[in-house]
């Protein structure tokens, strides 16, 4: 497996440029439903994670991996919605990526991202419907609780994706929060 290094621009734009070509899926966009939205969300970042050479473990994505051979195949579920691991031997050393993907209501969503405020992971995505944000500043409550959690480190990352409609055009929506 793969070394994991810190979080560098490199790899938040990695992660972007993948939701991006979500984002950009007329076969998405023609038909609006959580199931198959959250399902290209996990593929787009699993796929990150395993050219990476990572460990990914996210539940029912695998059959779309079905090609691979199986080292390189996601996994069940573990903690989070994507969780991108490293391991040397059978031991576990280091995190690389963590998300959660929630299209539902606003309080939904804040559950969700708190999940994230525990991760101890390099970057950590939080992917979510900014209609369903009642503040005009769709990322500030985020930013805010990122910010003054307890027991968070200097360098945390949490890279935020607000699905949008944008004059006719659906796309995501970013801010990095890093804390000081």
């Amino acid at each position: 497996m793969a070394k994991p290094k810190k979080a560098g621009s490199q790899c938040v734009d990695e992660v972007v440029a993948a939701l991006n070509e979500v984002a950009r899926s007329r076969r998405l966009r023609d038909e609006w439903r959580r199931g198959p939205w959250t399902r290209a969300v996990k593929e787009a970042l699993c796929r990150w994670g395993l050219d990476r050479g990572y460990y990914v473990c996210a539940n029912r994505v695998a059959d779309d991996f079905r090609s691979e051979p199986k080292k390189k195949r996601p996994r069940y579920e573990w903690l989070f919605d994507v969780t991108c691991l490293v391991y040397q031997g059978n031991y576990l050393t280091g995190v690389p990526l963590v998300a959660e993907c929630e299209w539902g209501n606003e309080a939904e969503i804040y559950d969700d991202f708190q999940k994230l405020l525990l991760a101890r992971a390099e970057i950590r995505v939080m992917v979510f419907d900014a209609a369903q944000i009642s503040s005009t500043d769709k990322f500030g409550k985020f930013e805010k609780a990122a910010k003054r959690f307890g027991m968070g480190q200097p360098g945390d990352t949490y890279l935020l994706a607000a699905y949008t409609e944008d004059r006719d055009s659906y796309c995501f929506k970013y801010r990095l929060v890093q804390t000081p």
